[in-house]
């Protein structure tokens, strides 16, 4: 491991945790910096050497290890970066880890298929309705032992008897009951659970309903509603959902960038907004004495879709009561920003590669809280650029790490003054492959991680040439006049 100051974020992000072993505790925020420094390098690779890269590997199967004890640690870091905000989104969701080729890791079930291999992994990204992530609140894994079709005909039937707290969809509560906890540590702020069309269902809703009841401090929440469900109206009859939506007058129109994904370009969508709070009816033989719950439905639906183009429509249903046009616009932003929890994910299987790791079922959790807390570190740093683009970059970087990537791109001696944090942002997306032309935008998620590991390896020749030579500015010119011409830098 590197020597001085530079090897440090992940040890003062870290810097509360313990495992009740101080070379643990000490291991934890070396082992966050050295894999978080190398995203995409497997763990030997990211590793000085077989000894460090054996620390590494047990760190990961100690039994005194384990995700929550690492997550507790940075959620305290967490809460120190909600204290401007007065609207902390909680957003959550499920991705697949495909670890097919790994047929005797034990770590991993069957996923939509029997002959593919892997695990679920769902979990919270923290963040703010200007889009800075705040952190990894929670996680949870499945490991799914069969598929429908392997079970045999009383497997599936108590399957389908079983409570809700034993089925997969639980895991939707789990996030929500993990962003009351967080409601309850930050009681000025409002907290806001967010979920796809995967989260709506009755034991969901009526879940939360139930918690709401008991007196807690709670979160809300906002998802995306999957079923055109039965209702009730003040008059006492009833109807479908989707029915009374559209028989109400919108109420304003939006605007938005919609992403590319699956081969389809970004593009920007208009929708219209229409809102109604309605009483939706119980379902499920378990809750066919339930009670209606009051709910606030929100429709939206694309106005202008391209030729040939199946037009964008949304259903929102919310807890949040609304009163005013700005207040179910709020909303609507609020959902807009659950796209961060895909970037997330994007950059954990694309940028940290974690599909490729090899650790078994001992160490597998404690590996993947670690990689999550190093993928919301990239994002973290992208969209804290665009925010606060005028904060000093020290605020952030190491001096070694903003000194050699400014010397590295402008092949000149750094000035006395610290740059912006927007500056040297922009400078390491270059590194990356960002063009900074006036049609590319702000950097991206990608030409960022990419950036962001070779200002690793610039920032330690650096600080070792710093360390060992003594020699101030004659090192740096000669640093600066190499331009990086003999120094090996992978490149992704």
């Amino acid at each position: 491991m590197s020597i001085g100051i530079y090897m440090c974020w992940g040890s003062d992000e870290l810097q509360n945790i313990s495992f009740g072993d101080t070379r643990l505790d000490l291991r934890s925020g070396g082992v966050l910096t050295n894999l978080g420094d190398n995203p995409s390098f497997s763990i030997p690779a990211a590793s000085s050497g077989w000894a460090e890269t054996k620390a590494t590997y047990n760190f990961f199967n100690n039994e005194k290890v384990s995700k929550e004890q690492i997550l507790s640690a940075h959620k305290q870091s967490i809460i120190s970066r909600t204290k401007d905000e007065s609207v902390l989104l909680s957003l959550q969701d499920t991705t697949e880890l495909d670890y097919t080729g790994q047929k005797q890791n034990d770590a991993h079930g069957v996923l939509n298929l029997e002959s593919r291999k892997g695990t679920y992994l769902h979990n919270t990204l923290i963040t703010t309705p200007g889009r800075l992530p705040l952190g990894i609140w929670h996680i949870s894994t499945i490991k799914r032992e069969k598929l429908r079709n392997q079970m045999s005909p009383e497997e599936k039937l108590k399957h389908d008897r079983s409570l809700y707290i034993d089925k997969e969809s639980y895991r939707w509560y789990e996030s929500y009951q993990s962003s009351c906890e967080l409601a309850e540590m930050v009681p000025d702020k409002q907290v806001i659970s967010i979920g796809d069309r995967e989260n709506d269902s009755y034991n969901f809703i009526s879940s939360v309903q139930e918690f709401i009841n008991s007196g807690k401090p709670y979160a809300d929440f906002i998802i995306r509603g999957s079923w055109d469900r039965k209702v009730q109206l003040e008059n006492g009859n009833e109807t479908r959902l989707n029915k009374e939506l559209e028989k109400q007058s919108p109420i304003a129109k939006i605007n938005f960038i919609l992403p590319a994904r699956n081969g389809a370009k970004a593009r920007e969508v208009t929708q219209s907004v229409k809102v109604k709070t309605v009483h939706i009816k119980p379902t499920g033989q378990d809750n066919k004495d339930a009670d209606d719950i009051e709910i606030t439905a929100i429709l939206l639906t694309e106005t202008s879709p391209p030729q040939g183009i199946e037009p964008i429509k949304w259903m929102l249903l919310t807890n949040i009561k609304t009163n005013t046009k700005e207040q179910v616009l709020d909303i609507v932003k609020y959902y807009l920003c659950r796209w961060d929890i895909e970037m997330l994910f994007k950059i954990l299987k694309s940028g940290c590669k974690v599909e490729e790791l090899q650790i078994g079922a001992q160490g597998i959790d404690n590996c993947l809280a670690i990689y999550l807390i190093v993928s919301w570190r990239i994002m973290y740093i992208t969209m804290l650029g665009r925010n606060c683009p005028d904060m000093p970059c020290d605020v952030v970087f190491t001096e070694f790490e903003w000194n050699a990537v400014y010397m590295a791109s402008k092949k000149e001696t750094p000035p006395k003054d610290i740059p912006s944090l927007q500056t040297i942002i922009t400078l390491i997306a270059s590194l990356g492959g960002f063009l900074n032309r006036k049609c590319d935008g702000e950097p991206g998620i990608k030409v960022m991680w990419i950036g962001m590991q070779r200002m690793t390896d610039m920032a330690l020749i650096l600080e070792i040439n710093n360390s060992i030579s003594k020699k101030g500015n004659t090192i740096l010119s000669s640093f600066v006049n190499t331009s990086f011409k003999y120094i090996y830098i992978p490149i992704l």
